[in-house]
């Protein structure tokens, strides 16, 4: 990383594990913001219309009320139900204090576009989901 950052330091605890590409458009599309443990962040049978990524805490997913993953930062949820336009399959909320980087559809796909780095990230999650 520069000196001259470009991307909101906010960010600064994805930078081990996000490229400057990446961090850069995700401080220029994503909306930062705090939950509380325990906060519903997605519910199962809504529709997708924002991901986010995680920067720092611990959200579990849920599905039928079962738990099926805990996800770390630098995990990005949601992604499936926003791209694809259809219903979340799970449920998503704040294990401990959580840190998330919103984003829309129009945000989404500009960060697929423009950052090869991202793609090959959330291609990657599809394909291991889709296993």
């Amino acid at each position: 990383m520069g000196l001259f950052r470009k991307f909101d330091k906010g960010l600064a605890p994805l930078e081990e594990s996000y490229s400057e590409s990446e961090l850069s458009l995700l401080s220029k599309k994503g909306t930062i913001i705090d939950l509380a443990p325990g906060q519903t962040l997605f519910e199962e049978g809504t529709i997708g219309t924002e991901a986010a990524v995680i920067i720092s805490g611990t959200a579990k997913v849920s599905h039928g009320g079962k738990t099926v993953a805990i996800l770390e930062a630098g995990n990005v949820i949601g992604e499936s139900a926003l791209l694809s336009g259809s219903i979340r399959n799970a449920s998503v909320c704040s294990v401990t204090m959580l840190k998330i980087a919103v984003i829309n559809k129009e945000s989404m796909l500009t960060m697929l576009n423009e950052c090869e780095d991202f793609r090959v990230r959330i291609d990657s999650a599809l394909d291991s989901r889709a296993a």
